[in-house]
């Protein structure tokens, strides 16, 4: 009895908070888009080691005012070899907590471009599509500027890999 009673004020709570995130919607609009930068981390989750990190551009355009579509274009940096490269397309759904934060959670897939060194010392260049699953946090920096974090699974034929990434963009 006691747990059906925390489940169901769990329940009405995340509808209030909800509902109170969608009233009070910041300035983004159907039609706006933005432009900016990430910083990513990637993290094998199998082995639970560091793999690489990278740089990332991205844009954003509001189909509507709380779904946005994100392509982006990721390098990890390598060393000794050219690193991958991630070229994705995400959609986000945007639940406004307040004026100037938002949690969106995410999905979206694209495809991995990377040389692989073999053991006969060739290098061979693959190309995987994956499927994203994940969310993030936007919050104003300015009227025009936005900062976030992001955190998203890549599943890659059997490998999964986690990401997280911290940028900026600007709102057009």
């Amino acid at each position: 009895m006691v747990n059906r009673m925390k489940y169901q004020v769990r329940c009405i709570a995340a509808l209030l908070f909800t509902f109170a995130g969608i009233a009070n919607m910041q300035s983004q609009e159907k039609g706006d888009y933005t432009f900016g930068v990430n910083y990513a981390v990637s993290f094998d989750s199998n082995s639970g080691s560091h793999s690489s990190s990278g740089m990332s551009v991205k844009g954003q355009y509001y189909f509507f005012d709380l779904v946005r579509v994100q392509p982006s274009l990721t390098y990890f940096f390598r060393k000794d070899y050219i690193g991958p490269v991630d070229l994705s397309l995400d959609t986000h759904a945007l639940i406004h907590l307040s004026e100037k934060i938002a949690l969106y959670p995410l999905a979206g897939t694209g495809i991995m471009v990377s040389e692989i060194q073999e053991l006969d010392d060739k290098r061979s260049v693959t190309a995987r599509i994956f499927l994203n699953l994940g969310g993030g946090i936007d919050f104003w920096l300015g009227s025009n500027v936005l900062g976030n974090v992001e955190f998203k699974v890549k599943n890659i034929h059997r490998e999964s890999w986690f990401n997280a990434a911290i940028g900026i963009a600007y709102l057009f």
